[in-house]
């Protein structure tokens, strides 16, 4: 699985060793991007299926698809505009992560592990360092500890609800899982030189910013970044709107209406 790093903003290449469980490489304009098959049905490791979960797949698909149906409807019918489309691709970009919202409530049930399996397979090829995770939801954050328990590998937090950077910092091999909205701000994460993108926001502003934490003075390293990204999904229309540096929402529904 190839990977695109950064030094001083020049990319540059490296590589880790298998390809994941569920993934693929794709490069979208210089970021790496490795896709959770979400949809397809199949789970694969060196090109051969090794699980296989078809009622879990296509239960996942059958929801998405109906939430995006319903959405581009109402954007063709005029009645969803870029200003109130929030909450609905909000709902959708939820679901690439395995998350679903119930309706009228707080309660998120999860649906797929799909990413969060991704996102296992990644770590375990990557070396035993400081990693940066950047998410977007809570159920996201949850999901990275999950992991790294899995992996018995240790994990603080740095969001809206706590901040553990300095724990995260005294460790030689930790994770930090970080809410966007709070990496963007002007901290220094150049412990690590490695950083994924689990789930991404709808600012460019933050998503620069969140880079930029990493590549900053003080970084002795190339700075990897990964993209974590649900195939066929919004995923893969943020991707596209930040990396052409667009209005995010805009840019989607303007996919979504064509």
């Amino acid at each position: 699985v190839g990977g695109g790093g950064l030094r001083g903003g020049r990319p540059q290449v490296g590589r880790v060793g298998r390809a994941g469980r569920g993934t693929a490489t794709g490069v979208r304009r210089g970021a790496e991007a490795l896709t959770a098959d979400l949809w397809a049905c199949r789970w694969l490791r060196g090109g051969e299926v090794v699980a296989y979960d078809r009622d879990e797949a296509h239960r996942v698909a059958k929801v998405y698809r109906s939430l995006e149906r319903d959405l581009i409807a109402e954007i063709k019918g005029g009645t969803i505009t870029v200003a109130n489309a929030l909450v609905k691709l909000l709902r959708l970009q939820q679901l690439t992560g395995g998350a679903l919202k119930v309706d009228e409530s707080d309660t998120v049930i999860e649906v797929s592990t799909a990413k969060r399996d991704l996102l296992a397979d990644v770590l375990e090829d990557l070396p035993h360092e400081p990693i940066v995770i950047f998410c977007r939801f809570h159920h996201d954050l949850d999901a990275v500890h999950r992991v790294a328990t899995r992996l018995n590998r240790p994990c603080a937090e740095l969001s809206g609800r706590i901040n553990e950077l300095g724990v995260w910092t005294g460790w030689t091999g930790g994770i930090l899982a970080v809410q966007v909205q709070a990496g963007s701000l002007g901290i220094d994460l150049t412990h690590a030189r490695y950083a994924l993108f689990y789930s991404l926001g709808f600012s460019l502003g933050q998503y620069t910013q969140a880079k930029a934490r990493l590549v900053r003075p003080g970084q002795e390293h190339s700075v990897t970044f990964y993209h974590l990204l649900a195939r066929g999904t919004i995923d893969e229309g943020i991707m596209r709107a930040l990396d052409a540096k667009a209005e995010v929402v805009q840019y989607v529904v303007e996919e979504l209406r064509k």
